[in-house]
């Protein structure tokens, strides 16, 4: 159940992520390159139709799975992330420049997990000398694979890094040649630039462990979107329709992980047994 949330209206998970067009670390699990982030996806609005929470009053809340990969959350979350960049760049106007780092093909790993965490790692090195050659910054980052499969760093910084130290220290430290500074000139426009590389399956199908965006240690982002919400006085429960009770209802009864499993691999809940099949 890790990751999971309650939706009470707060979010706008309503739509299909299939029918939308066009800290805070975050970590999730990968897939194959070679089979599509999309043969990997799915929609807990549909897989875990029959779970729900419910505390002791009696009143229920939809179960959401909080998974990149599904399609209903990985769209919340990646409009979340958008909306949190524009309310962090409206309270601090200097998060005004954005930098995006790319790797060198003939310099990084062959595989795909590697790669990810062979970027992360070259970031967090041009970070620590930056802070000691320049001087330390406020940063948000976000993850994205180019269409030739190699990852992208794209971040939005604090203060002016000039394009030849930057650059210098990229080559040096076995990112690459090609380092991207820009000015944005209206902060506003900040989550627009990073949100425009947040297409569909952006932030879905990534290597296992792999975070997705990070800030530095002054920015809070609220990504999931059930900041001050707590799961403490919920349970999570299920209708268990394998299960018929003398009424002719589905048993009520709590979730195990077995169930998340049985339920992902038949694609929704599993069907009543057949008259006389025993399985009651």
């Amino acid at each position: 159940m890790s990751g999971s949330s309650l939706d009470l209206g707060g979010n706008d998970s309503t739509r299909p992520e299939e029918a939308v067009s066009g800290a805070n670390g975050d970590e999730g699990r990968g897939q194959n390159r070679d089979g599509g982030a999309e043969a990997e996806r799915y929609d807990c609005r549909h897989t875990y139709e029959n779970f729900e929470f419910e505390n002791q009053d009696g009143d229920t809340a939809p179960y959401r799975c909080g998974s990149w990969d599904c399609y209903c959350c990985g769209y919340r979350m990646r409009m979340n992330l958008v909306e949190e960049i524009k309310r962090v760049t409206s309270e601090r106007p200097e998060m005004s420049r954005l930098l995006t780092l790319t790797l060198d093909p003939d310099k990084c790993p062959v595989r795909q997990d590697e790669q990810h965490k062979y970027i992360t790692e070259r970031w967090n090195a041009l970070r620590t000398r930056l802070k000691r050659e320049i001087g330390d910054f406020s940063y948000i980052w976000v993850r994205e694979e180019q269409e030739n499969g190699l990852p992208h760093i794209h971040a939005i910084v604090s203060r002016y890094l000039p394009q030849d130290v930057v650059s210098a220290a990229w080559a040096e430290l076995g990112g690459g040649e090609v380092v991207d500074i820009r000015q944005i000139e209206r902060t506003d426009k900040a989550a627009h630039y990073v949100g425009k590389y947040l297409t569909k399956n952006a932030l879905s199908g990534l290597p296992d462990g792999i975070q997705r965006y990070n800030s530095s240690a002054d920015i809070t982002l609220d990504v999931r979107g059930d900041k001050g919400e707590s799961e403490d006085d919920w349970e999570l429960l299920m209708d268990d329709f394998e299960i018929v009770t003398p009424d002719g209802e589905p048993l009520r009864r709590g979730v195990t992980d077995a169930d998340f499993v049985r339920q992902r691999e038949q694609g929704g809940p599993l069907p009543p047994p057949e008259p006389g099949g025993g399985g009651g």
